[in-house]
């Protein structure tokens, strides 16, 4: 995907925070890649293990992850209506695919676009985003990992904080 130039101001880096978020749960970056993201978003400290599980609970476990990734999956949505609804999101905030890598529905891909709302000052786009699909992502990972994987959770509650903070910021009145 392209992100056109976002406009924003030097005090505002939430959407370069997203953006670190949406590479951090994208299945195509490597070791180095995702020890820089975690250790810029700040979740926890970083150790060896740390990418193993990640990828175990969100990406490959058997028979299934975890959370899956995919929100029609995860919320129990017609994937076909949720893409629906994203391509329309992009396509008004002028986000065009050059890779098709991943669906729209992937978890990084949406996060990715709700960066661009928050940068575009698309209020109404970003709360949906939000409220309707990340938020409830977030409450169902947090159901699945629990406590047990301390690491995993703590970066859930972290991404959580972020998408609360951005629907606290009101661009229009």
């Amino acid at each position: 995907m392209t992100i056109p130039a976002m406009s924003m101001n030097n005090s505002d880096d939430n959407s370069l925070i997203l953006l670190a978020w949406a590479q951090l749960w994208s299945p195509s970056i490597n070791a180095e890649q995702f020890e820089c993201c975690w250790r810029a978003l700040h979740v926890s400290d970083y150790h060896a293990d740390l990418e193993i599980d990640f990828n175990r609970h969100f990406h490959v476990g058997l028979p299934a992850p975890t959370v899956p990734l995919y929100l029609s999956a995860s919320l129990n949505k017609s994937a076909d209506g949720l893409r629906e609804i994203l391509m329309r999101a992009m396509s008004h905030l002028h986000l065009k695919y050059h890779e098709k890598i991943l669906p729209a529905d992937h978890l990084s891909i949406v996060i990715e676009i709700t960066a661009q709302a928050y940068a575009s000052q698309e209020d109404f786009i970003l709360r949906t985003l939000v409220n309707d699909y990340l938020i409830p992502w977030v409450n169902i990972a947090k159901q699945r990992i629990t406590l047990l994987t301390p690491d995993l959770y703590a970066a859930l509650l972290a991404f959580e904080e972020t998408l609360k903070a951005l629907i606290e910021v009101t661009h229009t009145e």
